[in-house]
């Protein structure tokens, strides 16, 4: 039976609280950005969307990730807009070289955009997936005895929605030089994730890094698998993308 948990206990569900920490302790933050309205995002998207089951967790902190990536890059884009009109008011005098840059952002921008729709249709699928698979079991009531024998109910059957969309997204940062990886879900989870699906099951691999630029490479589950052999055997932790892997 599907059971929903009470309001404090979702708020004291341990699950949650790592699934947090995990986020804001994933260097997502830049200096000059407040954690505050960081956990403030992570738990307005707790509250709307009132994760239950273990899987709703890694969503939710996507979600959060794409929403805070698409704010940072509206930010970046209205304070260089910002500065070139302080240098010259009179955009039809702006150089080439200012207007690519400007284009450059506007780039950034719109990728961060169609991150964080991405993001939030997945969302509210595995919502709406929840939602009916509740309703369902809900409907599901033992019937009155009446006098004539009742003929056997049919098997109860789940939902045709089929598994939500599965993604692993790798995010590069640089700093002072360094280049550190944050992977979510890690390999090891999306593993264990997947061990009883179906091979054809489609999976996405996304590149991300910290200025908002991110590349995709969709793929089926049992060709992801392929590649983490192939990265497990160079044993160097890069990630390939698929035509490395060729």
């Amino acid at each position: 039976m599907w059971e929903y948990s009470s309001e404090n206990a979702r708020m004291s569900d341990p699950r949650w609280k790592a699934a947090k920490h995990a986020c804001m302790s994933s260097k997502l933050l830049l200096p000059d950005e407040d954690p505050a309205e960081l956990d403030e995002l992570l738990e307005g998207l707790r509250e709307q969307y009132q994760p239950e089951a273990m899987l709703d967790f890694p969503f939710i902190i996507e979600t959060a990730r794409a929403i805070w990536i698409l704010k940072r890059n509206g930010r970046r884009y209205d304070e260089f807009e910002q500065a070139l009109h302080k240098q010259q008011p009179d955009s039809t005098r702006w150089t080439t070289e200012q207007w690519r840059q400007l284009d450059l952002r506007t780039r950034y921008r719109t990728t961060a955009e169609r991150s964080c729709t991405r993001a939030l249709r997945n969302l509210a699928h595995i919502r709406h997936i929840r939602g009916k698979f509740a309703a369902e079991v809900i409907e599901i009531k033992p019937k009155e005895e009446k006098k004539k024998a009742a003929p056997a109910d049919k098997p109860f059957k789940l939902p045709n929605g089929g598994p939500p969309p599965l993604y692993q997204r790798i995010v590069v940062t640089e700093e002072e030089g360094k280049t550190s990886t944050q992977v979510y879900p890690t390999t090891a989870q999306l593993l264990e994730l997947t061990k009883d699906l179906a091979p054809e099951t489609n999976l996405e691999r996304i590149f991300d890094s910290s200025n908002g630029v991110c590349a995709s490479f969709r793929m089926n589950v049992a060709s992801w698998r392929k590649l983490v052999a192939l990265e497990e055997a160079h044993g160097d932790g890069i990630f390939l993308k698929p035509e490395e892997a060729s």
